[in-house]
């Protein structure tokens, strides 16, 4: 449901092709601010994920990203942080993922639109005419499966409850 990298970024003076909107967000974040590399925690995944690994949650995030995947988008949340602890950046190699995932700020939301094929309704109306049982498996998130469904056919109910069973 993630993924994360440690990289190592070059000072502002040797950025050279680097330099523009990437280096706009790291300086944003606290970055670009001495002569020397810098790493850099660089996180993507589900944001219900991303979430959990933020410092500071925004006003908004959540209902902004259910309000994009209620309508069919794929949603990504963008994080990263600036390793300044000198410690943790000489023995980055060694930093339990735990770790350097913590205290992430949130870069931004990457929104995928991902339409259906044209004749995938009609498809699937004739299988489920000719008595076959539509069942939809997908790694989308809940609300963007259900958005897709109804699109398609497969769900036919103005209102759809979704429920979330917690491993016990």
């Amino acid at each position: 449901r993630r993924m994360s990298v440690i990289c190592r970024v070059n000072s502002p003076g040797d950025r050279g092709s680097n330099s523009g909107v990437g280096g706009d967000i790291l300086s944003a974040l606290g970055g670009g601010s001495d002569e020397r590399d810098e790493l850099w925690v660089l996180a993507k995944g589900a944001p219900e994920t991303i979430e959990t690994l933020l410092e500071h949650v925004p006003d908004g995030y959540v209902a902004c990203h259910q309000a994009w995947a209620k309508k069919g988008a794929r949603v990504i949340a963008l994080a990263a942080r600036r390793i300044a602890d000198a410690e943790e950046a000489d023995d980055v190699l060694r930093v339990p993922r735990e770790k350097a995932e913590t205290n992430l700020h949130l870069v931004g939301l990457a929104i995928f639109e991902c339409p259906l094929k044209t004749d995938s309704a009609a498809c699937l109306a004739r299988l489920a005419n000719s008595k076959h049982q539509l069942v939809m498996i997908t790694g989308d998130a809940p609300l963007a499966a259900c958005h897709v469904a109804k699109q398609c056919g497969i769900l036919s109910a103005s209102k759809t409850l979704l429920l979330d069973l917690l491993p016990s």
